[in-house]
């Protein structure tokens, strides 16, 4: 089996594996009454112990979709994640967000629908990478709008922006059922872009 065969192979497990993780935590009654040791270790204190570990809404509630500030809401959850091995849940709203997102390491996947409210992630006015990654990442069904809608040129900052400095390039990161609009500079950029797997990417 080729090398790139492997590397795909490992992120449909991946995937497969995290999704099955998610549905066991967002069984009813499942979403642990008090901190867990990954919280813990990432030193975050849930605010709504309603939802599963890794759900963003855990941290911090998203008061007005679109326009509450939920940038260090989903970057607590996306710790969290990290010290947990816990799928980060992006819920079917618009998330509002003035600063990169770090999702280094970690599943996300979108819980909406385009049918009944996408996840989206929106970005505001002000220029930043909107997503981040050094590599090992899944990003599913979710949106990210890059906030330039007139789609105005010579500004920095990218929707999706796959970078690393030890190994020297970005790898096992897979997009699946993902969206990207209205970036300022570029929809995805991968600087030195080693075994990386795109599906159902839109522009």
């Amino acid at each position: 089996m080729r090398r790139r065969d492997i590397t795909t192979a490992l992120v449909s497990a991946a995937t497969a594996a995290a999704a099955m993780r998610m549905a066991e935590a967002q069984t009813p009654g499942s979403a642990p009454r008090e901190r867990t040791s990954a919280e813990t270790a990432a030193g975050i204190s849930p605010v709504d112990f309603a939802f599963a570990p890794g759900h963003v809404y855990r941290y911090g509630a998203n008061t007005r979709p679109g326009s509450t500030d939920m940038t260090a809401v989903i970057n607590a959850a996306a710790a969290v994640c990290r010290a947990g091995n816990h799928p980060l849940q992006l819920p079917g709203d618009t998330m509002f967000v003035s600063d990169s997102l770090d999702f280094s390491r970690i599943y996300v996947v979108g819980l909406g629908s385009p049918f009944g409210g996408p996840s989206l992630i929106q970005a505001s006015a002000k220029e930043f990478d909107v997503v981040t990654t050094s590599g090992e990442s899944v990003f599913h069904n979710f949106n990210v709008d890059g906030g330039n809608p007139r789609r105005k040129a010579g500004l920095k900052g990218d929707n999706f922006s796959l970078r690393a400095r030890a190994p020297e390039h970005p790898y096992l990161i897979s997009f699946v059922n993902v969206g990207s609009t209205n970036a300022k500079a570029r929809g995805c950029y991968i600087e030195r872009g080693g075994y990386t797997s795109f599906f159902t990417f839109t522009v």
